[in-house]
């Protein structure tokens, strides 16, 4: 019998895997780019990117998890026709905002190059992402149903398909000696291939032609009031993503803008942990929620708040020891001087990844509205330490503007957690557990220290001695008991 245990597992594995590999190839672009272009180059793109995905909110909505959300509600209860009625509605709405999007960019596309970016050509790269915005909307529509009905896989093939045909594009226009326009045009064709290639998918698990819309009305009511809090927590989350980028842009040189944008990616990659977890929990988390199986789903959330840490901690660690050598392989020596901003992320990113677990898990039981506002205040921190530290220190102020709205997100969410599911978060586990990472840290630099080897195989040798030093130290802490795992894994079975 299936099991949620062995549901989560595989689907957690599918989507890690998934996830893992579409942000190799994401990073490889980055790398690519940043080398070809050059610091000042690389930024410009990156800020012209930036602001446009920043503003594709307005488009959204909160669709996207609506679908999700309502796509496999209606499948469970075999009512057909009002997953179409969600699909037209957030198909219709997605449509108007990206039309008016698109005109309102175009129409700013000149003045925006000569005063923002200062850089008159950006012009057209502004408006040549008007496809991009047309295209995203079949792609992600098309991607989100599949998740819907369950079908993981394909959906988390998605985010690995558009990673690697961006990468193939820009080698392609790269050799046809295009520039900076290479990314351009690949992010503009990008959406539109996927759509074609997932279209056939979504025919085949829900012919659409074969049903009608069911309660128009009442379900459009249903997908607005769940969509429009989780717009509201897209906001916070552009805000928290984005909003460091577009002040360096203003206030700093486009050449710093291009490193931190390589530092900021190499930070958030290892976010992709929490994100694959999270993925999983959120149908998992409903189904248990609307069942009112509390017990499952604390055994669950706990068994996350123990062990996630246990597992992140000497990765955050390696990273955080080995920044410098990281940005010099992957970007170039020009970029090592994002190494501390790069530390700084990495602080934040460490805590974030529990918080975005709790997010998912509170939109799942239906209070989006908690996310809410959590990230928008979050956001607001952000912003205002952005405009107060980027003028002074640049991309360290941005940094630490970013890790100060994590480490708030992570709190607030934590203690929202113990209020509504009753989870008890495990402080005296997770101080010590940081503090086994600090002293990761110190050793990991101490050994590379006494060595005079090529860095790579410093590092090697480095994690050699330290990684199995830590598992001793987990051992000898208690920090890892078998017995509570298999316990919480036999509790969490579930025929079905």
């Amino acid at each position: 019998m299936a099991t949620y245990t062995k549901r989560a597992v595989q689907g957690a594995g599918t989507v890690l895997l998934m996830s893992l590999l579409a942000a190799i190839f994401a990073y490889l672009t980055k790398a690519i780019l940043a080398r070809k272009l050059g610091a000042a180059d690389y930024g410009l793109f990156s800020a012209v990117f930036t602001l446009i995905i920043f503003f594709l909110f307005f488009r959204d909505l909160g669709f996207p998890q609506a679908i999700i959300k309502y796509t496999a509600q209606f499948t469970a209860t075999k009512e057909y026709g009002k997953i179409k009625s969600v699909l037209y509605t957030a198909f219709s709405m997605q449509m108007i905002g990206s039309l008016i999007f698109a005109f309102i960019f175009y129409s700013l596309a000149d003045f925006l190059a000569l005063h923002y970016f200062k850089y008159p050509p950006a012009a057209l790269f502004l408006k040549l992402f008007i496809v991009y915005i047309f295209g995203s909307v079949f792609f992600i529509l098309s991607k989100d149903t599949l998740l819907g009905l369950q079908k993981t896989f394909l959906f988390s093939l998605g985010e690995l398909l558009k990673n690697s045909l961006v990468f193939v594009l820009i080698l392609l226009f790269l050799w046809l000696d295009q520039g900076i326009l290479a990314p351009v045009y690949a992010y503009a064709l990008v959406c539109w291939l996927l759509f074609f290639f997932f279209f056939p998918f979504l025919l085949h698990y829900y012919p659409f032609y074969k049903y009608h819309c069911e309660d128009k009305a009442a379900v459009r009511k249903q997908v607005f009031w769940f969509a429009l809090p989780v717009f509201a927590t897209a906001v916070g989350g552009k805000v928290i993503g984005y909003i460091d980028t577009l002040i360096l842009t203003y206030f700093r040189p486009l050449s710093e803008v291009g490193i931190y944008n390589a530092v900021l990616p190499s930070a958030l990659l290892f976010l992709y942990f929490g994100t694959a977890v999270g993925t999983i929990i959120l149908p998992l988390a409903s189904e248990l929620w609307a069942k009112q199986d509390l017990v499952r789903l604390r055994a669950g959330v706990t068994l996350i708040y123990k062990y996630l840490l246990v597992i992140i901690v000497p990765i955050i660690a390696g990273a955080f020891a080995f920044s410098a050598y990281l940005l010099d392989f992957f970007f170039g020596p020009e970029y090592v001087v994002g190494a501390g901003a790069l530390q700084i992320l990495l602080a934040g990113v460490l805590l974030f990844m529990l918080a975005a677990i709790n997010h998912n898990v509170f939109s799942a039981i239906g209070k989006p509205g908690m996310v809410t506002r959590i990230i928008l205040l979050g956001a607001l921190v952000n912003a205002l330490f952005n405009l107060l530290l980027i003028p002074y220190f640049g991309m360290t102020g941005a940094a630490l503007s970013t890790a100060a709205s994590y480490a708030l997100a992570f709190i607030l969410s934590v203690h929202k957690m113990r209020e509504i599911i009753k989870v008890q978060a495990p402080w005296g586990r997770w101080i010590l557990l940081l503090l086994l990472g600090a002293l990761l840290v110190v050793g990991l630099q101490q050994l590379s220290s006494l060595m005079n080897l090529n860095p790579w195989l410093e590092i090697a040798l480095s994690l050699l001695v330290a990684v199995p030093v830590y598992g001793i130290l987990l051992y000898l802490f208690k920090l890892i008991d078998l017995t509570e795992i298999q316990k919480n894994i036999r509790l969490l079975r579930w025929k079905e």
